[in-house]
């Protein structure tokens, strides 16, 4: 999605705003190296806390579930 651009002679920017499309892999990539003891770019506290679940808001509530059951025995996290 592009965003609108109102000022002359700016060009249009790709909106940020994570999607479910954009997400899975990227989720699916941080809980195998949880599940693989691998190091990460994140400490564990940080995919506890703050990556894993911002990343699970952006899925369907029913996938949202099931990553949360994938990555609560990981870490003990909810």
């Amino acid at each position: 999605m592009l965003s609108a651009c109102r000022s002359p002679g700016c060009s249009p920017r790709r909106s940020t705003v994570p999607t479910a499309e954009s997400v899975r892999s990227r989720l699916e990539a941080v809980l195998d190296q949880l599940r693989s003891g691998r190091v990460s770019e994140w400490s564990e506290a940080e995919c506890r806390r703050v990556v894993v679940p911002q990343m699970r808001a952006s899925l369907p509530e029913d996938e949202r579930q099931t990553k949360r059951a994938e990555f609560q025995p990981l870490t003990g996290a909810n």
